[in-house]
């Protein structure tokens, strides 16, 4: 079945400041804006509808496998999705616009969750979780054994748990703001090859960035070591207190 595809102006409309760039001035002219690439898949073309009071898990569910299965980004236009436990697979991009695209967690263990899905990119989302409660040590986005992935540009607010955990990736997490996390911001072990740059923290309950690194033994296995890096929870009170966090884990 194919699926239109969204126009140029649209898609730079709809994911500004997420997935393009500003190239270099020249001196007396204004830097031109590089456009976002226009192979993109509209999420309303799969029947979403931003601000439905439904549960839309299954339909974003078949707009994220169909995107991915064509190599494209999913575009979500600026709205409110009502979604749970949307399974990442390889190369699954989620794009939308800052501020403006808002994932609301409904229930299940995970919000967003990848299980050995490879390049995949969440950017430019606001991921909401409404204080819904998380299984033990789970996070409201859930990466495990994901290689090349990237969170960018989003907000992750009111996980009911830890906000973000990664185990077993590499790729970056950057650009991003973590606010009011019931326990750990983010939580990140047995990874290798991560970056996690130029992040805010607000109001963890527990860690704001919690790292550990692991390291082979003589026997091949897994040795998890202390925290290389945590951040102390951010006072309550004003958002001015948002502490940027730079942590680097060096590959193996």
């Amino acid at each position: 079945m194919q699926f239109d595809r969204i126009d140029r102006r649209r898609l730079i409309a709809i994911a500004a400041g997420a997935a393009g760039a500003t190239a270099a001035a020249t001196p007396g002219r204004a830097a031109p804006v590089q456009a976002a690439p226009a192979l993109g898949l509209d999420a309303t073309h799969f029947g979403l509808q931003p601000g439905s009071p439904d549960d839309q898990t299954r339909l974003l569910q078949r707009a994220v496998d169909e995107a991915a299965r064509n190599g494209a980004p999913l575009v979500l236009p600026p709205g409110v999705y009502r979604v749970a436990n949307i399974k990442l697979t390889t190369g699954a991009q989620l794009v939308g616009a800052r501020g403006a695209t808002t994932l609301a967690f409904t229930q299940g263990p995970s919000l967003i969750s990848g299980l050995a899905a490879n390049h995949v990119t969440l950017a430019g989302l606001v991921l909401d979780g409404g204080r819904v409660p998380l299984p033990k040590e789970r996070g409201l986005v859930q990466l495990e054994n994901c290689k090349a992935v990237k969170v960018s540009d989003c907000d992750i607010r009111q996980a009911g748990g830890n906000a973000l955990v990664g185990v077993n990736v590499d790729g970056e997490v950057s650009d991003s703001t973590f606010a009011d996390a019931l326990d750990v911001a983010i939580h990140v072990r047995d990874a290798a090859g991560l970056v996690i740059a130029r992040n805010r923290v607000r109001g963890a309950g527990n860690n704001g960035i919690q790292v550990w690194r692991s390291a082979a033994g003589d026997d091949g296995t897994m040795v998890i070591e202390t925290a290389s890096r945590t951040s102390r929870p951010a006072p309550a009170a004003p958002a001015r207190t948002a502490m940027p966090s730079t942590c680097f884990v060096p590959a193996t």
